[in-house]
């Protein structure tokens, strides 16, 4: 179903190029876990981009690419989500090549609620150590297409240091590390999962987004950990863009 009447806000994406002795190719893309319950996470929004990448004569789509992300809503009108899905000029921001599916509205499906936006700046949200989920449509597996159901994962937040040595940008600034380092544990987020929400548990044990999926690994996704984008560094840009 398309929702043309839902705005989509793009979070701030700071990531920067990484350095050339970066170790790892990055991949803006859950491998393992479970399929989410229906109904288990209301706020869930998968987003479907169907981009114009030739025209003939300037104006006939001749050819096209197909985009996958994940999101949360905020509110009524807006969804979150990370800004680099809409990579590729005017043609990838254009709202009627996007297609927004959430949970459904009548009597016979679950309810939509919007997602619980953390403290703003709250540096010391989420802990590391803690445990957060991930959900999205991702691959399973490296090289993998997106999956039919939305998927969900349990990943440690990791110091920043972790993904720092690993990945080399310029800086972690409003970023998360999250995941795993062992190769036998095999989970993490895949292509088809940026996007998607990072839900942690805050002080009061209410499920609250930390984080935005950025990117993780391009080949090995399930033996490092991922960048999230940290949303409590940009609560009072969303507020003010959304007016919430």
């Amino acid at each position: 179903m398309k929702r043309k009447e839902i705005w989509i806000i793009l979070a701030i994406f700071t990531c920067s190029q990484a350095s050339p002795e970066a170790p790892l190719s990055r991949q803006r893309r859950v491998i393992g876990g479970q399929e989410v319950p229906e109904g288990e996470q209301p706020w869930l929004v998968w987003l479907h981009g169907k981009i114009v990448t030739q025209r003939l004569f300037g104006f006939i789509p001749i050819r096209h690419k197909d985009v996958y992300c994940g999101g949360s809503l905020i509110n009524r009108r807006w969804v979150l989500t990370a800004a680099h899905c809409f990579d590729g000029g005017r043609e990838a921001r254009d709202v009627d090549a996007w297609e927004v599916l959430l949970a459904a509205t009548d009597n016979k499906g679950p309810p939509i609620a919007p997602v619980t936006l953390p403290e703003s700046r709250d540096s010391a949200f989420p802990v590391v150590g803690s445990t957060c989920v991930v959900t999205g449509w991702g691959c399973t597996k490296a090289g993998g297409g997106i999956s039919r159901f939305a998927r969900s994962i349990e990943l440690p937040i990791k110091p920043s240091s972790e993904c720092n040595s690993t990945y080399q940008p310029t800086s972690m600034y409003g970023r998360l590390c999250a995941g795993f380092t062992a190769e036998a544990v095999g989970r993490g987020i895949c292509q088809g999962d940026s996007g998607g929400p990072l839900m942690c548990r805050d002080i009061s044990g209410r499920w609250s987004q930390a984080g935005i999926a950025s990117f993780t690994s391009r080949y090995r996704p399930e033996r490092f950990p991922a960048v999230f984008t940290r949303v409590s560094d940009y609560v009072d840009w969303i507020r003010l863009k959304t007016r919430l």
